[in-house]
């Protein structure tokens, strides 16, 4: 060997036993730094995006994966930096994780001013056979920018030009037109009310030609109906039409059709009234007549009774003929004075009167021949 370089083997005094117990230990401490290796956080690094000062970014989920063979011990997560990074929740704080299994860790960045910052998440953990140990650090990046303020930039006074109008016509949503005409006993008439009810509700009524309309209806369903009296009119067809519009088409035509109801009042009789003047025709006389008697037409039978006056020794007398009934003289009845009494009877009782008269004569003639 060359002077000046200086091997193990050269050394006389170095023993084969110590060479193998300073390989051991390099092979062990290589071994567990491959098995710390072995576990996996991602994503790493965490680059958060510019959050505003003040505020909080989305929040980021790193997830630890065990890639041992053995179930590893897990003792939580920390931060190097909790004033501008906050640990929202850690998953990886359970007893223990089986091989290939994972847990999940979720951060966010709350900058306190605006510049970056770093940090970092570390995930402690241990093999349960001691054969690795953690813990796995994962990077925080993260900048904090100030709100961005409007600046009032001044603009030139435009120069107005003068636009010449033009003949085109607004755009306007609502353009239908619903109208018509309303009719009584086919002729039109105006003063009908018509109403429009709707996603739009008006009312109007009908001019001295009889139409009726109604503008600027947006699109939708519409009920059209006109008011009437119901005791004077019936409608020809239907009172009322349902529609619907598109909002741009041109005006749709609805007439209506009524007719006059035939009154029911009874005809009029003259009566003569009590105010009325009075009439200059003559008065004429009507002669009062006597009611028909219905039974056989009277005639006059003469009686013979002999009457004795008294104090007469004898001699005779032959009675006037009483009449059974009184003849009807059709325009008028001549009464004799004998028979001025019987004029006031009813017709019924003249007969009956003249048998009782008869009767007393009678009586009174035998009484005196006694």
């Amino acid at each position: 060997m060359r002077s000046g370089n200086t091997t193990l083997l050269s050394n006389k005094k170095f023993l084969p036993g110590k060479v193998l117990l300073v390989l051991s230990a390099l092979v062990l401490a290589l071994s567990s730094v491959g098995l710390a290796a072995a576990q996996v956080a991602s994503p790493n690094p965490v680059n958060f995006p510019n959050t505003i000062v003040g505020g909080t970014s989305a929040p980021v989920s790193v997830v630890f994966t065990n890639n041992q063979s053995v179930s590893i011990n897990m003792f939580g997560s920390t931060l190097s930096d909790t004033t501008n990074f906050n640990l929202v929740s850690d998953g990886c704080s359970s007893p223990t994780i089986a091989p290939k299994q994972t847990c999940t860790v979720v951060v966010t960045f709350t900058p306190k001013s605006a510049t970056t910052f770093n940090a970092t998440l570390d995930i402690d953990f241990s093999c349960v056979d001691e054969s690795c140990f953690g813990p796995t650090s994962v990077s925080l990046v993260g900048t904090g920018v100030l709100p961005v303020t409007p600046t009032s930039t001044p603009f030139p006074t435009p120069t107005l030009t003068p636009v010449p109008p033009t003949n085109t016509p607004a755009s306007n949503p609502a353009q239908s037109e619903i109208g018509g005409t309303v009719f009584v006993d086919d002729q039109p008439v105006p003063g009908f009310t018509v109403t429009i009810d709707g996603r739009q509700t008006a009312r109007t009524s009908t001019g001295s030609n009889g139409r009726y309309n109604f503008a600027g209806l947006a699109a939708g369903f519409y009920k059209v109906r006109v008011v009437y009296d119901k005791q004077k009119y019936s409608p020809v067809g239907q009172d009322f039409s349902d529609q619907t519009v598109s909002g741009t088409s041109v005006e749709r035509r609805i007439d209506f059709h009524l007719k006059t109801l035939a009154t029911t009042t009874p005809a009029t009789t003259s009566v003569p009234s009590t105010t009325a003047a009075p009439t200059t025709a003559p008065v004429t006389t009507v002669p009062v007549t006597t009611p028909a008697v219905t039974s056989a037409p009277a005639t006059t039978v003469p009686v013979d009774v002999k009457v004795t006056p008294p104090g007469a020794t004898g001699g005779v007398q032959t009675a006037r003929p009483i009449p059974q009934a009184m003849p009807s003289t059709g325009a008028g009845t001549t009464v004799t004075a004998d028979e001025s009494f019987l004029q006031a009877l009813p017709g019924g009782l003249v007969v009956v009167s003249l048998l009782v008269l008869g009767l007393v004569l009678i009586r009174k003639f035998k009484t005196s021949r006694k």
